[in-house]
């Protein structure tokens, strides 16, 4: 690949321009700096290779990847009888990875931007067509597969299989979907979204017919060259009314965090090497737009043999989204969602040879055509209530639900 260097310029009004004629197009934008991420956005263009098989993935090479890993991988724990219910909204490949003939790496901290190509002669970003965002297309209808009645039940029902000792914790979710009127401007709803929610790991990826518009706060796995793998899982929510201290201080968000850590901890420790695996931070409150998280960081050594593919093939879904034991609270949750999560509650971002980047799945949306959906969830255990989950669900649900032109009270419905 030839590397070279073009004048600094706002990663989002260039990334507007260059996805206009693009069919296959990636956008990982750090709209919000924070302690652990921020630092660079990149851009894809001009797809080189799509690759949407789990088992030809050993491709991937020293250049970097862009894509996904959907939440019902086939292969995940050979139980592929969790995936038989009914199939998402819009169904997409559970694997899809491409490589470009042209990458753009924004360093927001220097304020430089990198050009990675195939091609002799590098991008021409003077005279670009600006692109004019439209309004968000009208909604012609909503469902869930959770009405409140009905998602109380369910929360109840786990509440109570915790307390017989069947589980710690599920991440029991819902899902929302439906039509537009007309097909919406995808690239205008991305905009929409990063302004109502602005987050680390915003994403774009446009591949062919299907686009997933993010805004993630959550960092699922860091891998450096040198084998250092890093991941900061999200359990604790807690509006913004609510303070720093008041979420810091909540004996049932740290319980809910302590388990998820407790399983990463436990994940990692399969592919790192022996005695590596260290805690970095416990319970520290990141705050956002919406509402406020709590995370923790854990750390480690990946083994000699684990590459960045393997390493996220081992982990997946990632522990936040499941509930611990991992294996039977996603069994739990199988029983009781009606349809297949699809891409939400899995991994997306990028990945080479023997480095990665990839955020968790989650506050995203998904366009088809006139179709959309999103998801949301939280953590159930043992000192839940039902109404505060169903409340939480809602305030993670403000941000997408304002990028597609709608309030909370309409999910309410």
């Amino acid at each position: 690949m030839i590397k070279t260097s073009h004048h600094w310029c706002d990663p989002l009004e260039l990334a507007s321009s260059l996805q206009q004629n693009e069919a296959n197009f990636v956008f990982l934008y750090s709209s919000l700096k924070t302690s652990y991420s921020g630092n660079k956005s990149w851009i894809g263009l001009d797809v080189e290779e799509i690759c949407q098989d789990i088992d030809k993935l050993d491709i991937i090479d020293q250049q970097k990847w862009f894509g996904y890993f959907a939440y019902e991988l086939d292969n995940l724990f050979d139980q592929t009888e969790l995936w038989k219910s009914q199939p998402s909204w819009i169904n997409i490949p559970p694997v899809c990875w491409m490589k470009f003939r042209r990458v753009l790496c924004f360093d927001h901290e220097n304020q430089t931007i990198t050009e990675f190509h195939r091609e002799k002669n590098k991008l021409d970003l003077t005279n670009l067509k600006k692109f004019t965002p439209t309004p968000v297309a009208s909604i012609k209808n909503i469902n869930c597969t959770f009405p409140k009645n009905e998602y109380l039940q369910v929360a109840e029902k786990t509440i109570a299989a915790i307390h017989a000792g069947d589980f710690y914790q599920a991440n029991i979710t819902r899902k929302y979907y439906g039509e537009f009127s007309q097909k919406p401007d995808d690239f205008s709803i991305f905009l929409r979204l990063c302004a109502a929610s602005p987050a680390p790991y915003s994403a774009f990826m446009r591949i062919n017919n299907t686009s997933i518009i993010s805004s993630s706060p959550e960092l699922f796995l860091k891998i450096k060259e040198n084998g250092e793998i890093n991941t900061r899982p999200i359990k604790g929510t807690k509006s913004l009314n609510s303070s720093s201290n008041e979420l810091q201080n909540s004996s049932k968000d740290r319980a809910e965090n302590l388990m998820i850590v407790d399983l990463m901890r436990n994940d990692l420790s399969k592919i790192c090497k022996i005695g590596s695996v260290k805690i970095g931070g416990l319970y520290e409150v990141d705050d956002f737009s919406t509402l406020r998280h709590l995370s923790s960081d854990i750390n480690g050594r990946l083994k000699e043999n684990i590459s960045p593919v393997n390493a996220a093939l081992h982990c997946l879904p990632p522990g936040s989204m499941t509930g611990a034991p991992k294996k039977r609270a996603i069994e739990w949750c199988a029983t009781y969602e009606k349809m297949r999560r699809g891409i939400y509650s899995g991994c997306l971002g990028w990945l080479s040879e023997k480095e990665a980047e990839l955020s968790v799945v989650i506050r995203t949306i998904i366009l088809q055509d006139k179709s959309f959906e999103f998801q949301v969830g939280g953590g159930i255990v043992a000192d839940s209530s039902s109404e505060s989950e169903w409340e939480e669900t809602l305030t993670k649900a403000s941000g997408v639900a304002r990028a597609l032109g709608i309030t909370v009270e309409d999910l309410m419905r």
